[in-house]
C-alpha cells in the first residue's frame, strides 16, 4: 500500500470514526435522561412476578428505589443499556486504533 493509499484510508477511518463517536456519545446521553426520567434502568432492575421494576434515583427525592413499568418500557431500558456495553468499549478501542494508525508509516521498500 502506498503513503498516499494508507493517508486515504486514515482519513476515512478517522471520519467514520468521529461518526461512530457522535452517535455513541448522543445514544449515552439519551440513556441517562430516559434512565433519570423513568426512575432508574432495567439492569438494575428486576422482574417479580409478571411485573416489571427499573432501579436507579427517583427525580422527586434523590433516592434510589424500584420503580414499576410496564413490559415493553423495561425490555426496551435492557437493551438501550446493552447498547451502552457495546458502543463504548468500541469507541475506546477504535480510539487507540485510531491514534496508532495516525502514526507516519516508516516502512519504505
Amino acid at each position: 500500500m502506498s503513503d498516499l493509499q494508507r493517508q486515504r484510508l486514515v482519513r476515512w477511518l478517522m471520519r467514520e470514526y468521529q461518526i461512530f463517536a457522535v452517535i455513541t456519545v448522543v445514544n449515552f446521553l439519551i440513556f441517562v435522561a430516559v434512565a433519570w426520567y423513568l426512575g432508574g434502568d432495567a439492569v438494575n432492575g428486576k422482574m417479580e412476578r409478571g411485573r416489571y421494576y427499573l432501579f436507579g434515583v427517583r427525580g422527586e427525592n434523590g433516592w434510589k428505589v424500584y420503580t414499576e413499568v410496564s413490559e415493553p418500557v423495561f425490555t426496551y431500558s435492557k437493551w438501550h443499556a446493552y447498547s451502552i456495553f457495546l458502543t463504548w468499549p468500541l469507541l475506546m478501542a477504535g480510539g487507540i486504533v485510531g491514534h496508532v494508525l495516525k502514526k507516519p508509516s516508516h516502512a519504505h521498500a
